[in-house]
């Protein structure tokens, strides 16, 4: 949770959300002016907006809207109701992915229909070379962002395409990938997690 637009902006520079509940009212400025500033941002997957705000009149709920905003609730609001548009619009990210056959994390997109991997938001679409193993590797990773996989877990993750890749060799394949992502500029990357595994998440700058 962050009390104002400055602090919401650094939150977000850390890591993508696929929801943002956000106050017209801030400290530091208005919801709507950091709604549009988040849209306009391409190198990030665009994350569903709902405003939960006391400015309940039309032209505030007009304006919510224009800007991006998703949905649009006015407080006092029952935490059942909260609760329910907030799993409406989870399921509208979760049906677009499904739908559109690709993963995006950051500026990276990871393409299942062309089996291919880009870093897009730029002036021109830079295709990131990969093996098969590597690409299967990177769905995997990409598709649980943040979440730490054990060697077993992304072995038997390669297992169900018939890649044969053994415990002494995933650890290459992952170093290889990790330097194409690197070499690449990706906003996100391939971590070792000391003792258990590694994980899919954005870099640190």
């Amino acid at each position: 949770m962050a009390g104002s637009q400055e602090k919401a902006l650094a939150a977000l520079r850390g890591q993508d959300f696929d929801l943002l509940i956000v106050d017209v009212s801030l400290p530091d400025g208005d919801g709507f002016g950091l709604c549009a500033t988040l849209l306009a941002d391409r190198s990030r997957p665009r994350p569903r907006i709902l405003f939960l705000t006391g400015k309940g009149d039309l032209a505030d709920k007009l304006t919510g809207f224009s800007v991006g905003g998703d949905d649009y609730l006015v407080k006092p609001v029952d935490p059942l109701e909260l609760r329910a548009r907030v799993e409406a619009q989870l399921r509208h990210v979760r049906e677009a992915v499904l739908h559109s056959g690709r993963v995006q994390a950051g500026n990276l997109e990871v393409d299942l229909t062309t089996h291919r991997a880009s870093v897009v938001g730029g002036e021109q679409n830079e295709t990131v070379e990969l093996t098969p193993t590597e690409f299967k590797l990177l769905l995997q990773l990409a598709r649980n962002e943040s979440q730490v996989f054990t060697r077993e877990q992304l072995l038997e993750g390669l297992s169900g395409g018939k890649v044969h890749v053994t415990d002494r060799t995933i650890d290459a394949h992952l170093c290889r990938l990790r330097k194409k992502l690197a070499v690449a500029t990706c906003t996100h990357n391939v971590e070792p997690v000391y003792g258990v595994g590694y994980r899919f998440a954005r870099r640190v700058s």
